[in-house]
C-alpha cells in the first residue's frame, strides 16, 4: 500500500492533490453488516444477472462471499454461482498515517455513503 501511494505521490506536481476512495471499513469494523446488496440487475442474452456480497469477518481481514443469482427468461432456469474475495479491512487511521508517512500533507477525510474519500496534497520539494 505504501509503495503504491508513493507512486501516486511521484506522479503529482508539487501542491497537486490525491483523491482516494475506499470502502468505509471502520463503519463495516464496527456495524458488521452480513449483507451488502449491489446495484448489479443487468439483463444479458436472456439472462438476469443480480449479485449481491455476503460478509464473514475473520480475524485480520473480511471475506467478501461475491453470489451471483441468475435467472433464464426463457425456461426460468435459475442458477446460484458463489467466490470468495478476502480483504484487508484498512482502517481510516491506518490510512492517513500511510499517507503522512509517505509526504502528503493537508488530508481531508470525507464520508461518501459506503465509502470514504481522501483528500491528501503533495508537499513542495522547491524544485523548480
Amino acid at each position: 500500500m505504501l509503495k503504491a501511494l508513493r507512486s501516486i505521490y511521484d506522479c503529482l506536481k508539487d501542491d497537486g492533490i490525491a483523491v482516494i476512495e475506499m470502502r468505509n471499513y471502520d463503519r463495516m469494523l464496527k456495524d458488521k453488516p452480513r449483507f451488502l446488496p449491489l446495484r448489479i440487475h443487468e439483463e444479458k442474452d436472456g439472462q438476469i444477472v443480480s449479485v449481491l456480497y455476503v460478509l464473514v469477518y475473520l480475524q485480520d481481514r473480511i471475506r467478501f462471499n461475491v453470489v451471483y443469482l441468475t435467472n433464464d427468461k426463457d425456461t426460468g432456469a435459475e442458477e446460484i454461482d458463489v467466490e470468495a474475495v478476502d480483504y484487508n479491512p484498512i482502517r481510516s487511521s491506518v490510512f492517513v498515517d500511510m499517507l503522512t508517512r509517505v509526504g502528503y500533507m493537508d488530508i481531508q477525510v470525507t464520508e461518501q455513503g459506503p465509502n470514504i474519500q481522501y483528500t491528501a496534497v503533495k508537499q513542495k520539494t522547491g524544485k523548480g
